[in-house]
């Protein structure tokens, strides 16, 4: 591993020979061949200078008696489970040779031992040991790898638990401001409608009781506060069902998109009546994933626009068709109204983003935004299709049949 840091003592060899001189003699052969070594007077020191750190074991086989052999056996089996100490054991061929490995076979498997038989060239040690150096410094890039991804599983471990402290305290404060927003619609729906409803009852009865006093601007006065009274309590309205849409519960499920477009447009008979529009209604048969409250209010929200936003003078023509595209079923609302400039297709969507006076067209300018969040709300898509005096077409796109599975994910 790049970056590995491997420090000097854990490159030196550890010599053991049968003499102290043999050993002094061995490490400054080795020294002159560029390594690290240090001579050990018996196995017990072999053990200790190995817990200090080691590269490789040099030893001699008349080094390995009983004891010796179960020291260096227990030192091995004692080393965590990165490291493999190499050991080079220098043997004398024949019965002698026969004698170490019986001796060697008391390690087990714990042992990576190499054996040179006497006679050997120098050179072939210095050989045999810097292979068993190269071996031991990639232990010890596996050693610092493990200690890097301990360290980022503690650092991810540590980041997951602040995060999920973070999420729980935003979850309480989130909690917190949803009955704060609860009590202020509370608000809304009493304390603000019951005068609205006031104003526009006293006005009334202002008019009926005492028009011929009022005379003619005195009654044009009093039905104007009627029709602001009436349009803010609409408005009110829209605006408790936005907040509705918000943090109601829903239950997503497959619905008969035919028979919702028939029964939103059955609801509506009246309104379509009244606009004289024609409305025609493609042949379809869809099955969608969404919510039968919320599909319905998207439905008649999109209708009431194509009725309500005509040219003047010409019948409002409607056509609902709908149609799969990639698993997803699109529903198109067409009309020959006054149409919406490209660069306001995305506006049209926001709250209180009316494209006209409150005089020229009747609403609040939330309709579309009731429509995006109850579309939002079925992990649907909603979007337009206008050009400014060319009428319009809405659409709206919900997960198809073969997506079911990812419908029934979202309940």
């Amino acid at each position: 591993m790049a970056g590995s840091i491997v420090h000097s003592n854990e490159v030196r060899v550890l010599i053991l020979a049968p003499t102290g001189r043999d050993g002094q003699l061995s490490c400054e052969f080795l020294q002159h061949a560029g390594m690290d070594a240090h001579p050990c007077r018996d196995m017990a020191e072999v053990v200790n200078e190995t817990q200090q750190g080691c590269g490789a074991i040099v030893m001699a086989e008349e080094t390995l008696g009983t004891e010796s052999v179960m020291m260096l056996t227990r030192l091995l089996a004692q080393q965590p489970f990165w490291s493999e100490i190499p050991i080079c054991l220098i043997a004398t061929g024949g019965s002698s040779s026969r004698e170490t490995s019986r001796r060697l076979a008391l390690f087990g498997t714990v042992g990576n031992v190499t054996i040179l038989e006497r006679p050997f060239r120098p050179e072939t040690l210095v050989n045999t040991l810097q292979v068993a150096l190269r071996s031991r410094r990639r232990q010890y890039e596996e050693r610092d790898l493990m200690k890097a991804l301990g360290e980022s599983e503690t650092r991810y471990r540590e980041l997951a638990e602040s995060l999920e402290k973070q999420v729980k305290a935003r979850t309480a404060a989130l909690e917190e401001a949803n009955k704060d927003l609860e009590a202020f619609t509370y608000t809304i729906a009493h304390d603000l409608r019951a005068p609205l409803r006031a104003q526009e009852s006293f006005a009334t009865a202002l008019v009926d009781e005492f028009g011929d006093v009022l005379g003619e601007t005195g009654r044009d006065y009093a039905q104007r506060i009627t029709q602001s009274a009436i349009r803010l309590n609409h408005l009110v309205q829209d605006l408790l069902a936005v907040s509705r849409l918000s943090r109601a519960e829903l239950q997503i499920e497959t619905l008969d998109l035919r028979a919702i477009v028939a029964r939103t447009c059955q609801e509506m008979d009246f309104q379509i009546q009244e606009a004289l529009a024609r409305l025609k209604v493609q042949d379809f048969s869809f099955q969608v994933c969404g919510n039968d409250a919320l599909l319905g209010m998207a439905i008649t929200n999109l209708l009431s626009n194509a009725i309500k936003f005509r040219k003047p003078d010409v019948r409002p023509e409607i056509e609902i068709r709908a149609e799969e595209r990639d698993g997803w079923v699109r529903l198109t609302i067409s009309d020959n109204g006054i149409g919406i400039a490209p660069e306001y297709h995305q506006q049209v969507f926001g709250i209180f983003n009316r494209l006209h006076k409150a005089g020229e067209y009747p609403g609040t300018g939330v309709g579309l935004a009731i429509v995006q969040k109850a579309v939002d709300r079925m992990n649907g898509r909603v979007g337009v299709e206008s050009q400014e005096g060319e009428g319009s077409r809405f659409w709206i796109e919900l997960r198809g049949p073969e997506t079911k599975r990812k419908c029934a994910d979202t309940e």
